[in-house]
């Protein structure tokens, strides 16, 4: 459950909102300001919802969740977050996140690596990132794993 210390404000938006943006999960990162409060708040928002058991963010000095970088999880769960994705937020029949959100998450929102021109199209690195997804040619996107877990999501093949 949400922590009573978050603003009534910030609460009200966020269950109108759901996971809808990064602006809702960076407005919940600072408000929350803690690690058991942004797990709380994800478990009941869209974990469990998937079947996501294990997860668990890495911490920064100050003891703040890394959401950005360093959520931990299964092989298995991230590939239910890869479904999610895929089928634009719904999970059995429930949104649980905007069809604009994980389009614009895994779409280019920034370049990685040199320019155009000295891209190689055959370089799965250089094909731009999302919000947490990288591209990759042929159409897909990915999400990796700092163990060398991919999750790899091919739309057109579904």
């Amino acid at each position: 459950m949400m922590s009573s210390s978050v603003p009534a404000a910030t609460i009200s938006r966020l269950e109108l909102t759901g996971l809808a943006s990064t602006d809702a999960l960076t407005r919940v990162l600072f408000a929350l300001n803690r690690l058991d409060a942004l797990m709380d708040f994800l478990k009941e928002r869209l974990f469990d919802k998937v079947g996501i058991e294990k997860a668990w963010s890495t911490v920064d000095p100050q003891g703040n969740a890394c959401a950005a970088w360093g959520f931990n999880m299964t092989t298995r769960e991230i590939s239910l977050i890869g479904q999610l994705y895929l089928d634009k937020g719904v999970w059995n029949g429930e949104r649980l996140l905007s069809e604009e959100w994980t389009t614009l998450a895994t779409t280019k929102q920034t370049h990685s690596g040199k320019s155009f021109k000295d891209r190689d199209s055959r370089n799965d690195w250089l094909h731009g990132f999302g919000f947490n997804f990288w591209r990759c040619q042929h159409g897909c996107y990915r999400a990796d794993g700092s163990g060398g877990q991919y999750t790899i999501v091919f739309p057109e093949h579904e």
